[in-house]
């Protein structure tokens, strides 16, 4: 259990590609069952329908897949040496888009919500890239929050 724990609750020490791999990959599964059950439960939806007509239930998911990431993601940002910062405008990002999505395409300024679109699918493919695919950068092994913000000597 304590091993558990680490994994998805603890922001202390670093986090390999594995674990944040393993930690992404129950997240999905949870939310994967979460999904079949709403669907299984009649009403016509489909899995993209749960998103559009019934927004508290995504909103809430998504809050659950946020907060369930988030300390695997601090300890993987420091053990890639990124600032967390990149945390910080992701978070700000999902909160954020889908309100500004919403009044771009009220005023008709449709390349604006397509833009802002496209500017989270690049910070998603950065994010992903840095803490699923590279490789741990050395650093010191008692790292603390804010080793990871500060720049290479």
């Amino acid at each position: 259990m304590n091993g558990l724990s680490r994994r998805f609750f603890s922001v202390d020490g670093r986090a390999t590609r594995g674990e944040w791999w393993l930690v992404n990959l129950v997240v999905v599964i949870v939310l994967a069952l979460i999904a079949i059950a709403l669907m299984a439960q009649g009403g016509g939806y489909s899995l993209a329908s749960l998103m559009v007509d019934q927004p508290l239930v995504a909103g809430v998911v998504g809050l659950v897949m946020w907060l369930l990431t988030l300390p695997v993601s601090i300890r993987r940002a420091r053990d890639r040496r990124l600032s967390l910062w990149w945390l910080v405008a992701a978070g700000l990002f999902v909160a954020l888009s889908a309100a500004v999505v919403r009044i771009a395409d009220r005023a008709d300024l449709e390349i604006a919500g397509n833009l802002l679109q496209l500017a989270g699918l690049f910070l998603s493919i950065f994010l992903f890239v840095q803490f699923g695919l590279l490789d741990s950068k050395d650093a010191p092994t008692g790292a603390s929050l804010t080793d990871a913000a500060a720049p290479d000597a």
